[in-house]
């Protein structure tokens, strides 16, 4: 993490997939923990879940774990894009605290340059950040924030995997000195153990610290399909009956048996014999849970 050189063979590719690729394989746990946490929101659990149905679940936490992974390397490479930034205010903070305390450490965070590829990742995640500040305004300064953590943590996560690289070079040539070829797996297991602590918290930092886990797992509910986005939704009686006559939607045609509204948010359909649909009524929030066979979601 300090003052060394980032051999050129960690390409800033090679290391946003290996960081796509865990936050991927994390982002599906946290998918499926998260699919809960949503349910239990809800006061709804699927019931009825068929074979396909448990396939649609798996699909929903990977779903998750897919939009999250592109959010983090997003976050990781704007962090990175800020370090020109960053390095003159580490030498000043270091600057200070040398002359108010004798205990200043002599090494620096030797941030991780941007290149072409962080300027694209992190142009993706500005556009993240914008989406999800329309919902979540605090998300102007705490993913900024968070950016600059994760280029800490990053810096890390490189300087480990460069010294990685160095030490495989030298276990070669410590293979015929049994005294050296200890120390070097001893080492190469506390550099493989820091570069794991790296990499995990560079998934989990943004789901801590962004404070937008509910922004993220819309997002995957709505690439799953399992939340809907605007829809008309046809109700049959008796469960027609149920939702304020404000949502009744103007120039559709008439379905018999069927009541069509406009307004109503789709919640939770597609998986078990219910869907659940959620619209206010007066001061309050309902929530109502219907048969799939009395009901019809159909795209604006």
């Amino acid at each position: 993490m300090f003052e060394a050189d980032v051999k050129s063979t960690f390409s800033w590719i090679d290391i946003a997939s290996n960081v796509l690729s865990l936050a991927f394989k994390l982002g599906a746990l946290i998918g499926g923990i998260c699919l809960l946490s949503y349910c239990y929101r809800l006061n709804y659990f699927p019931v009825g879940v068929t074979v396909g149905d448990g396939l649609l679940l798996i699909i929903l936490a990977v779903s998750f774990g897919i939009v999250y992974g592109f959010f983090v390397v997003g976050l990781v490479s704007l962090g990175v894009c800020m370090t020109p930034i960053l390095r003159p205010l580490q030498h000043l903070v270091f600057a200070i605290w040398k002359r108010f305390s004798k205990r200043c450490p002599e090494r620096r965070i030797e941030f991780v340059k941007p290149d072409l590829n962080a300027l694209l990742f992190g142009a993706f995640g500005v556009l993240a950040i914008v989406a999800i500040a329309r919902s979540e305004p605090d998300a102007l300064w705490t993913l900024p924030a968070t950016s600059v953590l994760l280029a800490v943590v990053f810096a890390g996560y490189v300087d480990f995997s460069a010294k990685l690289a160095d030490l495989q070079k030298a276990e070669k040539a410590a293979i015929q000195q049994p005294a050296a070829s200890r120390t070097v797996m001893l080492d190469k297991s506390r550099l493989k153990l820091g570069r794991m602590l790296s990499g995990i918290l560079l998934v989990v930092i943004p789901l801590i610290a962004g404070k937008v886990t509910g922004e993220l797992l819309e997002n995957g509910m709505r690439l799953s399909g399992v939340r809907k986005a605007d829809s008309y939704v046809l109700l049959r009686e008796p469960y027609s009956a149920f939702v304020p006559g404000q949502y009744l939607a103007q120039g559709l045609p008439e379905v018999a048996g069927l009541t069509a509204f406009e307004g109503v948010h789709v919640m939770f359909a597609g998986i078990g014999t219910r869907s659940v649909i959620e619209f206010a009524d007066k001061d309050r929030t309902k929530r109502l849970e219907v048969p799939n066979e009395s009901i019809i979601v159909i795209p604006r």
